[in-house]
């Protein structure tokens, strides 16, 4: 493996910002990890950080940004393997588990090799997967051609369509929350899994949904922030309905890709750079490369106690917030 090479290397000055509220006087911006393409997803597995790039595959760096690691150098793959496209990345145990074009991959960071693969051949809805994670009964998978579930006990797959109450048939994202499995399909909204009944039943998009194209799903005390096409909304889950003050007030005109609350502040990420939202004086702030992003199109982002981590199209960035 190499370590700390020209692909991946660590900027030591950090670009120090000043906003005034959200109990945060500054934010540092480092560029930890330059990559060779786009950060899809990112997650911290035991000490460390993995991010899941487009057409490269892992990289792979300590919580202090320190060690970078490329595992496609080396890998079994090559250049033309569908799995080396990631869309997401989760942990799992002692594994990871990863959401590809070619299926959803148990890898082993411990031995630095896949374990296990499964395809459609094996009962997976479909080789092209966007989304893996836990979620009731077992292991799920949010694919172009609905969502799927793996029963632990017979290591078989269930496949869920429309005829199981999915919006769509593209399921791009999906998140698990207090016990409710939710997943948004692409151009029909988002739906939330009844597991008594073993069915889908969707959030009406009336009165609040801004578009039915959901790229990004984040859960909060006050409920779903959602990332569309058309800017950020918020589900009240415990109460089945929009909020009517995040609907009719617009943070951004643009694609939301990603997004996370830390407090009163929202933080979710666009084609032309990552914005800060208080959300109780509303004030709003942008940031780009020239502030110190590796590059304005915000594609993943993970919040880890004081340490937001963000992927661009160029790499990984780390922010650390300054307290009062």
């Amino acid at each position: 493996m190499k370590r700390g090479n020209d692909v991946l290397r660590g900027v030591a000055a950090a670009a120090m910002l000043a906003f005034a509220g959200c109990g945060t006087r500054a934010v540092s911006i480092e560029t930890a990890l330059k990559t060779q393409s786009g950060v899809t997803s990112i997650v911290k597995h035991g000490n460390d950080i993995w991010a899941a790039c487009e057409y490269h595959w892992l990289v792979r760096a300590g919580a202090d940004g320190s060690a970078a690691e490329d595992l496609a150098a080396g890998s079994e793959m090559d250049a033309k393997d569908a799995r080396r496209r990631i869309r997401w990345i989760a942990s799992a145990g002692n594994d990871l588990l990863l959401a590809t074009d070619g299926g959803v991959v148990r890898f082993s960071p411990e031995k630095r090799r896949i374990l296990k693969t499964w395809t459609a051949k094996d009962g997976l809805g479909d080789n092209v997967v966007r989304w893996v994670g836990e979620g009731p009964g077992g292991m799920w998978a949010g694919t172009i051609r609905g969502a799927s579930r793996l029963d632990p006990s017979t290591g078989k797959w269930r496949n869920y369509g429309q005829i199981h109450g999915l919006p769509g048939r593209h399921v791009y994202r999906m998140l698990y929350a207090e016990g409710v499995l939710w997943a948004s399909c692409i151009g029909a909204g988002m739906a939330r899994f009844q597991e008594a009944q073993d069915r889908w039943v969707p959030a009406p998009p009336e009165n609040g949904l801004g578009s039915k194209f959901i790229y990004s799903m984040s859960s909060g005390d006050d409920g779903i922030w959602l990332g569309t096409a058309a800017g950020v909304n918020l589900y009240l889950s415990r109460e089945n309905k929009w909020d009517p003050a995040v609907c009719t007030e617009t943070f951004t005109d643009y694609c939301v890709y990603a997004l996370t609350r830390r407090g009163d502040t929202l933080w979710f990420g666009t084609g032309f750079g990552l914005f800060m939202r208080n959300l109780s004086n509303r004030e709003q702030k942008v940031y780009t490369s020239a502030d110190g992003l590796s590059g304005n199109d915000v594609s993943s982002m993970l919040l880890d106690d004081d340490v937001l981590w963000v992927g661009t199209g160029k790499g990984l960035n780390r922010i650390r917030f300054r307290p009062d």
